[in-house]
């Protein structure tokens, strides 16, 4: 078995010497030369200085004679008794072979986690340093197609340190607008009617922001769910227009409310007046004249 240049801890070691198949139908002489073969090469690597090695043979070994090969159907027989006997009496020496290796493994696979760590510590010191300087150029280039994209995975921290920055620059932005008056109310419908394009911005620093932390985090988001796909750079990105007015919406329920608090302030009507109907001569004919006098 080859093991990797990271040192595993006992406990692993442990884990690997049990993993191995058992068949209780293959007769008892035979596993007990596998045994035998065990103990003589866990004894090479013992010489050769490879502990790692020689705890997991010493381990197997043991727990073939020890748990294994004593539930064997095999067992009863006198002669694979006497022969399973002499050959568990080996097991001590094996427990105090191991007992000697045990401190050292533990011993190196400790000193490599210390150096692990403080390799990792280094590393992220040394991201973290230079995302002060190398965000604005590396994230932010003049020009779509000059952008140098980051890592996502190998940049976890910074992607980290970027949406905390964030978060701070939204948090001072809603407490400028606070303190400049504006209720949460009044707030969420200049949102809502586009009168705010740029409502995030502090009203005191006057619309400077020194970088696009917004397009920092898009970036590295985008690339966090891409993976490690290069970008394409033989065309450079449109640029996108959208117009400088945004028509304000007004909230139906306000448009009745004052439609109706209109109606309520005027005056009620008066009553109208009786006049007397207009007499037109022209529409009725000329009178008849009088009758002549009756002679009798």
């Amino acid at each position: 078995m080859a093991f990797s240049n990271a040192p595993l801890s006992v406990q692993e070691l442990t884990d690997l010497a049990l993993k191995y198949e058992y068949n209780p139908y293959i007769p008892l002489k035979s596993w007990l030369r596998t045994a035998n073969f065990m103990q003589k090469e866990a004894q090479i690597y013992a010489a050769e200085g490879n502990d790692q090695q020689t705890y997991v043979l010493l381990y197997r070994h043991a727990n073939l004679l020890i748990d294994r090969l004593q539930k064997h159907p095999q067992k009863s027989d006198p002669d694979n008794r006497r022969a399973l006997s002499d050959a568990t009496a080996g097991v001590t020496h094996d427990i105090q072979k191991m007992e000697e290796i045990r401190p050292r493994l533990k011993k190196r696979h400790e000193e490599w986690l210390a150096k692990k760590k403080k390799a990792q510590q280094k590393a992220l010191h040394s991201i973290e340093g230079k995302s002060v300087r190398l965000v604005p150029q590396e994230v932010e280039g003049h020009r779509p197609h000059e952008k140098q994209l980051l890592d996502a995975v190998g940049n976890q921290s910074l992607a980290a340190k970027l949406a905390q920055r964030e978060v701070m620059r939204r948090d001072a932005a809603r407490r400028g607008v606070r303190q400049a008056g504006v209720s949460e109310e009044e707030e969420s419908e200049r949102r809502t009617g586009g009168v705010w394009g740029d409502w995030e911005t502090d009203p005191r620093k006057g619309g400077e922001e020194d970088h696009d932390l917004s397009a920092q985090l898009q970036e590295v988001a985008r690339l966090q769910g891409n993976g490690h796909r290069a970008a394409d750079y033989s065309r450079p990105e449109p640029h996108t227009f959208s117009s400088s007015y945004n028509y304000p919406s007004v909230p139906h329920h306000g448009y009745q409310n004052q439609s109706q608090t209109t109606r309520s302030s005027l005056p009620a009507r008066p009553p109208k007046e009786l006049l007397p109907p207009t007499y037109d001569p022209s529409a009725f004919p000329p009178a008849l004249p009088p009758k002549p006098p009756s002679t009798s």
